[in-house]
């Protein structure tokens, strides 16, 4: 778009995304339309990219993918199969764009088409997810930082986890 501004002390520039799936219901066979807006705050500070582009790199080798939980979990939602393939495409654009997010939101419009002439549509919109940095801090985390506490138990599997084990002597 051209905006500029300055998030965490950063230079970023707006991007906006969009995206636009028609869908049918089976049950009514009322037509649908769902509009994805995303605008996005992106940084290319050379300094900042260089540290993330590290982080990202170490990420996708653990995990062989560089989405996040929370992108993971949005995805895999009722309706992953009717826009999945929407969204990564426009995710890709933008991560071509070879910036890193530092402020986004994400808007759908769930739109239900006329379905007889003089009939009107409606419409509502929701904003799905919305976030933005406050702080960045690229020193050197202690590995102990990342380390569970003994009797954790984990909420989603119930698994308990073991606390930090004593190197041999």
């Amino acid at each position: 778009t051209g905006r500029t501004k300055h998030i965490a002390g950063y230079p970023v520039e707006e991007v906006v995304a969009r995206v636009v799936v028609g869908a049918q219901n089976l049950v009514s066979g009322n037509k649908l339309t769902y509009t994805f807006d995303q605008q996005l705050w992106l940084t290319k500070d050379e300094v900042l990219m260089k540290e993330i582009g590290a982080c990202e790199d170490a990420y996708f080798e653990h995990f062989g993918t560089n989405i996040s939980l929370t992108q993971a979990q949005l995805l895999a939602g009722a309706w992953n199969d009717a826009f999945i393939t929407h969204l990564r495409a426009v995710n890709d654009r933008v991560r071509a764009l070879r910036g890193f997010p530092l402020a986004s939101t994400t808007t759908v419009t769930e739109q239900a088409v006329a379905q007889e002439k003089g009939e009107k549509g409606t419409s509502r919109q929701l904003t799905v997810a919305s976030s933005e940095v406050t702080k960045i801090d690229v020193s050197t985390i202690s590995d102990r930082e990342f380390e569970l506490p003994a009797g954790y138990i984990n909420e989603d599997t119930k698994v308990a986890v073991a606390g930090p084990i004593a190197a041999p002597q």
